[in-house]
């Protein structure tokens, strides 16, 4: 059996290997995994930039950081109110993530 003193010693490095390993990941790896959710985000900040009175909503949930991008809260649309924005006048931009989309059949 290992004195206790080794076994804080192991614990402490599994632990710095831990967060280096998690700080790693997010400072390196995390913006080339999730690119396409970064290119998308770049784009919300471009339309709420461009076009700062049409609501941008989304269907059904939307990434946090799309939230912070756009720089003010992004409602959850059901159905009838897509259908709704899609017969009015009025302009109107939905947010769907690629996931939601192919995961549904009729949008």
């Amino acid at each position: 059996m290992r004195p206790a003193s080794a076994n804080r010693k192991w614990a402490l490095l599994l632990s710095l290997v831990l967060l280096t390993g998690y700080a790693a990941f997010y400072i390196a790896v995390e913006r080339s995994v999730f690119a396409y959710r970064y290119r998308a985000l770049e784009e919300v900040q471009a339309v709420a930039r461009t076009f700062p009175r049409v609501p941008l909503g989304s269907y059904k949930s939307v990434d946090m950081r799309a939230v912070y991008y756009y720089g003010r809260p992004i409602p959850v649309l059901s159905r009838a109110d897509i259908v709704a924005a899609a017969t009015s006048p009025q302009p109107q931009f939905v947010l769907i993530e690629r996931e939601t989309l192919a995961s549904e059949k009729s949008i």
